[in-house]
């Protein structure tokens, strides 16, 4: 799963041990330095351990690559310079605190005419313990700099979350979010929740996970390995034979992570169906882990020393097609994706009305298009098949209470 190059990567790797001061009076600034190059930042960044950004950039300007700045260096650093039509999106993560005064980040456009100017349309900042922190943040524009307030992360309620602690100890946090191919209104509307872990004082392994395939479209500094498992729904996307009940359901049948597991397997994402993740500690070979949830929000967190697992208990936006699970450290950044559909009105009961169903797609592909993209593919075949798979568990639910 490449989503971690593309999606709206929301992360969390802070520790929370004392870091010594936070900051306070943190601020952002851009500065130009012609040729169409413009310097993001960052003054008194004492204890700040996250920072999030929204650039906006004028017609004069095109063509953005960011790279990450001397400030953020040993940080996750995630930048979509597509993020939406003249805007991009940075998020900085670090399992430790940021220290006085820097780069943030360097963007720089491949055409430009005139000066141009770039403007600081959002901004968020956290501490190592996930407090927001409000600083002076600077627009830059043609008439200079003018000042606007940061914007607070999302902080869930804290009845809303449950969790453990224990040697390790465990912790709630704020959140950092990154644009996802959902609209970025749709992401912002659901932010993603996160939890941390104190950091471990063992050693990286020898042989690091391995990296995941670059996607091209989105422009990333990250100094640490990344696994980004292939989710159910681009199995659908990327199938290309057959299609029968049989063969679309086992394309959900097949493991996705043997480290991972969500109950139920399959989820309709409406707002309401909470979805429970285990977590094997093999995932992070034992090692003390951080998680972080996209497009959904953080219900519990438990840790079974004894069972050597996590359980996670989430809930994903309402409408979502795509979620995931983030477990991160100091040297990988695992991405789990979550199995959940947008809900259906209507879908079959059986899987011969499903069979009937495939064959009209087929000769009427228009009329099929459940996710309204203007198309009938793979993405279609999984919402469908997702639906009926939910009615079928929830079926067997109600035949067992029931008896």
């Amino acid at each position: 799963m490449r989503t971690l190059l593309r999606l709206c990567l929301n992360v969390a790797a802070f520790m929370l041990l004392s870091f010594g001061s936070l900051a306070f009076g943190a601020s952002v600034s851009i500065t130009s330095s012609g040729n169409g190059i413009f310097i993001i930042n960052g003054d008194s960044m004492d204890g700040v351990a996250g920072i999030e950004l929204t650039l906006n950039y004028d017609a004069s300007l095109a063509s953005p690559s960011v790279t990450k700045g001397a400030l953020t260096t040993g940080a996750i650093f995630i930048a979509n310079p597509k993020f939406a039509p003249k805007a991009i999106k940075i998020a900085v993560i670090s399992s430790k605190p940021l220290s006085g005064s820097g780069s943030i980040a360097t963007v720089s456009f491949a055409s430009h005419s005139g000066a141009g100017s770039v403007t600081l349309a959002s901004s968020s900042i956290i501490d190592s313990s996930g407090t927001p922190v409000t600083g002076a943040i600077a627009n830059s524009t043609a008439s200079g700099f003018i000042p606007s307030p940061g914007i607070p992360f999302s902080q869930p309620a804290a009845s809303n979350s449950s969790t453990t602690t224990g040697s390790s100890g465990t912790a709630f946090l704020g959140t950092i979010s990154m644009p996802s191919d959902t609209t970025p209104a749709a992401a912002a509307n659901e932010p993603p929740v996160l939890a941390a872990q104190p950091e471990a004082s063992a050693k990286p392994p020898n042989e690091p996970p391995p990296t995941s395939e670059l996607d091209s479209e989105t422009d990333k500094s990250v100094d640490t390995a990344t696994t980004a498992h292939q989710s159910v729904l681009e199995r659908f996307r990327a199938y290309q034979g057959e299609k029968s009940p049989a063969i679309l359901i086992a394309l959900f049948k097949k493991e996705i992570a043997p480290s991972f597991r969500q109950e139920p397997f399959v989820a309709i994402a409406d707002g309401k169906t909470v979805v429970k993740i285990v977590v094997d500690q093999s995932a992070t070979d034992g090692r003390s882990a951080n998680f972080a949830l996209n497009d959904s929000k953080l219900v519990s967190l438990k840790k079974n020393d004894a069972a050597s697992k996590w359980f996670i208990e989430a809930l994903p936006a309402a409408n979502a097609l795509k979620a995931s699970l983030l477990v991160l450290n100091d040297y990988q950044i695992i991405e789990y994706p979550l199995t959940i559909t947008p809900q259906l009105k209507d879908v079959a009961a059986t899987e011969a009305d499903f069979a009937t169903y495939l064959k009209k797609a087929a000769t009427a592909p228009d009329k099929h298009d459940l996710n309204n993209d203007g198309k009938y593919d793979g993405t279609d075949d999984y919402i469908y098949t997702a639906n009926f798979l939910a009615r079928q568990e929830l079926n067997k639910v109600k035949a067992k209470s029931v008896r």
